[in-house]
């Protein structure tokens, strides 16, 4: 992927993920940041250079802590700003935010995508960024496993997505591409991506 097709890509993530440096919850009530960074735990939360912008100064961890709960306890769904706190308020720089993205991308997005799709590198590049979406707002997700009783999750979850995809089968992958939890304007962006990336295929 070259550094224009990487900026191209990061531009999408912030038109559907939004660049929100403050903590909110997301349709499934899950703490986040940034580009749609999942906060699992306070400790999590606590590892992250937040600024208080209010004292011009580094958030201590009783603060974090103390946003954490507040964001915590407040309906899931919201509009971002409705979380941004009216008092001490904590945020991470755009520096941060964008740093954080680009090594998300590049450390653990990007090479799950070549684990599930050993072929991704050579991809059509509409193909590529309705990919990175996918997993972006899904994650990789794990195997099912019928012994143990465990079904897949994340894009691992989209059997038949993985089939068209390994088969460049980009008309079918535009098909099973949707995603019951994204904006129907998400959803319809992706699977243009993939009728686009039909249009590059090799012959």
């Amino acid at each position: 992927m070259t550094d224009e097709q990487e900026r191209a890509v990061f531009g999408d993530l912030v038109r559907w993920e939004g660049a929100v440096p403050w903590l909110y919850l997301d349709v499934r009530g899950f703490p986040t940041t940034g580009l749609g960074f999942l906060v699992k735990t306070v400790a999590d939360s606590e590892e992250l250079p937040w600024k208080n912008i209010t004292a011009g100064r580094e958030a201590t961890q009783d603060e974090v802590k103390l946003d954490y709960d507040r964001v915590l306890n407040m309906r899931p769904a919201l509009p971002a700003a409705r979380y941004r706190s009216a008092g001490t308020r904590l945020e991470l720089t755009s520096a941060e935010v964008v740093a954080r993205a680009i090594r998300r991308l590049r450390e653990e997005f990007l090479p799950a995508l070549v684990r599930i799709f050993p072929d991704f590198d050579i991809f059509p590049f509409p193909a590529q960024a309705a990919l990175i979406d996918l997993v972006w707002n899904l994650g990789a997700g794990r195997d099912g496993d019928p012994v143990l009783g465990r079904k897949a999750t994340g894009l691992r979850a989209f059997s038949k997505l993985r089939l068209a995809v390994n088969n460049r089968d980009w008309i079918a992958a535009s098909a099973c591409s949707r995603r019951r939890t994204s904006r129907d304007a998400r959803n319809e962006w992706t699977a243009t991506h993939f009728i686009e990336a039909s249009k590059e295929q090799p012959t």
